[in-house]
C-alpha cells in the first residue's frame, strides 16, 4: 500500500471527484481492465464508502473496495488523477446544504 494516502483518502478524493466511470478507468489503464476478485471493474464510487461497481449477466453490483485491492503504481495513477481533477460544482453544491 502506498504510504502518502489510505482508504479514507482515496474515499476523499473520489467523493471530491464524483463516481470515476468506466471510459476513464480504461484510459487511466491504457485500456486495461481492473480485475477484483475475478470480475472487471466498472466504475469506483461512493456508495455509501469507497465501492467499485461490476457488470455481471446484464445487471450491476457494487462491493467495498480496498486500494490494496489495485496494483499499487495504477492505485497511485488514479489517486492523483482524482485529486488533479476535483470537481468543483459538487464543492459548491454540498456548501448549500
Amino acid at each position: 500500500m502506498n504510504k502518502d494516502y489510505d482508504n479514507c483518502d482515496f474515499l476523499e478524493a473520489i467523493q471530491n471527484y464524483g463516481e470515476l466511470e468506466h471510459e476513464e478507468l480504461m484510459e487511466l489503464t491504457d485500456g486495461k481492465p481492473i480485475i477484483i476478485n475475478g470480475v472487471e471493474v466498472d466504475t469506483i464510487l461512493d456508495d455509501g464508502g469507497l465501492k467499485y461497481s461490476y457488470i455481471k449477466d446484464g445487471s450491476a453490483y457494487s462491493r467495498p473496495l480496498f486500494i490494496d485491492d489495485i496494483d499499487e503504481e495504477l492505485c497511485d495513477k488514479i489517486y492523483e488523477f482524482l485529486c488533479d481533477n476535483r470537481n468543483e460544482n459538487l464543492d459548491f453544491f454540498n456548501g448549500l446544504c
